[in-house]
């Protein structure tokens, strides 16, 4: 009796359990896009598998990153964990493959997309972003600081997004270079001046351009504006200035009328409530705003973090046969899948990309004992590396 009641329990309690499966995934296409799909198409088979649960057959979708971002967020509300096993990439067929341990929990997962992601950032470092706005809206009295860029900044908070303040930034340089000054280094005062591509990961770039009309009176004691915008987004890695996504909302036309309860009086204000409406994704603008082009960054970094980073190492002036020889070594490390010339120059600088899940740290350290008699670290981004070859 004590038996049976013992099977009935455990039958009971194990649906809730989180179960450990091993599984592949496959992507096809150009090295990044790949990627990509291989990770989402484990993932998506690690739920089949230990969840029972086909996210495809609930995903109707018209292209492959808005599937892509929809199974990567449901994916990780039912996989608690995972960890990649292997990975490689044919380039005559240009198929990627992955092999992933993965815990998946039988619940039902956060039905808020962003909550995916938030967990995804207490698992892993969140990525740094520095925002740079575009603004000219005529109509609209001269300020210093873009009204985007508050709201943008105030998105990105939400998402649990690092900003990294440009203006503030620039600030504490000034201070390095006035200190470098006091004590008569030039050298550092003029490195101090440059922006740093290390200040930050990403780089959201607005583009946004409107006009916003005078008062008028289209009822008795109601006066209102009318007003218009084009927003274009952009999202790139800081260090390499790669495109990572893009987002053009469609042109916005405000009538007055219909929204005399806004502040018609306050222009200022006024705009920043509509500006506020198509990146932050409300109404008409739920498709295509800033919060989906945060999104794609992130689930870019999450991609980048597992499966690797493709990182651009520079030599300067280094000979061809020595080029040659730390490609060789590079390629038979662990933890690198590829690697591949971009460009070689035996006045100027060489360059070749490596995709390796070692950080850039580590990379670099690995490099450098290829050959330590001639290979110096000049510099080290999260995707850049350069070397002084003596």
């Amino acid at each position: 009796m004590l038996k049976r009641v013992m099977i009935i329990l455990m039958s009971a309690v194990l649906p809730l359990c989180a179960v450990e499966v091993t599984v592949s995934g496959i992507g096809a296409g150009d090295l990044a896009v790949a990627r990509e799909t291989a990770l989402a198409d484990a993932l998506r088979n690690a739920v089949r598998q230990g969840a029972g649960v086909n996210i495809v057959s609930e995903s109707k979708v018209k292209n492959f990153q808005l599937e892509y971002d929809r199974v990567f967020s449901h994916s990780l509300g039912y996989v608690k964990k995972y960890s990649v096993l292997e990975q490689t990439y044919d380039t005559a067929k240009k198929v990627y493959q992955v092999r992933i341990r993965a815990e998946v929990d039988k619940n039902v997962p956060p039905a808020d997309d962003f909550a995916a992601l938030k967990m995804l950032q207490h698992r892993m470092v969140s990525p740094r972003v520095m925002i740079e706005c575009r603004e000219a809206v005529s109509g609209m009295p001269a300020s210093r600081k873009p009204l985007s860029e508050t709201i943008l900044q105030e998105l990105c908070r939400s998402m649990e997004i690092q900003v990294v303040d440009r203006a503030v930034r620039q600030t504490v340089r000034e201070g390095d270079v006035k200190r470098a000054l006091l004590f008569n280094e030039k050298a550092d005062a003029d490195a101090a001046q440059q922006l740093s591509a290390g200040d930050c990961d990403f780089k959201l770039i607005a583009e946004i351009s409107g006009e916003l009309s005078p008062l008028t009176e289209p009822y008795p004691g109601v006066k209102v504006r009318d007003a218009s915008f084009e927003i274009d987004l952009r999202a790139v890695w800081a260090d390499t200035g790669e495109l990572i996504a893009a987002e053009t909302l469609p042109v916005a036309f405000f009538k007055g009328e219909r929204m005399p309860n806004l502040p018609h009086q306050m222009p200022r204000q006024l705009v920043r409530n509509y500006l506020g409406m198509m990146l932050k994704g409300e109404g008409e603008f739920k498709e295509k705003n800033a919060a989906s082009l945060l999104r794609k960054m992130l689930v870019t970094w999450a991609v980048q973090l597992d499966l690797g980073s493709n990182i651009r190492i520079e030599f300067r002036r280094i000979p061809r046969p020595a080029l040659d020889a730390v490609m060789r070594k590079l390629a038979a490390m662990d933890g690198v899948s590829q690697v591949r010339l971009r460009n070689y120059d035996a006045r100027l600088v060489s360059a070749i990309e490596a995709e390796t899940r070692n950080d850039p740290v580590r990379l670099a350290e690995m490099i450098r004992n290829l050959d330590p008699k001639h290979l110096q670290l000049d510099t080290s981004t999260m995707r850049r590396l350069c070397f002084l070859y003596q």
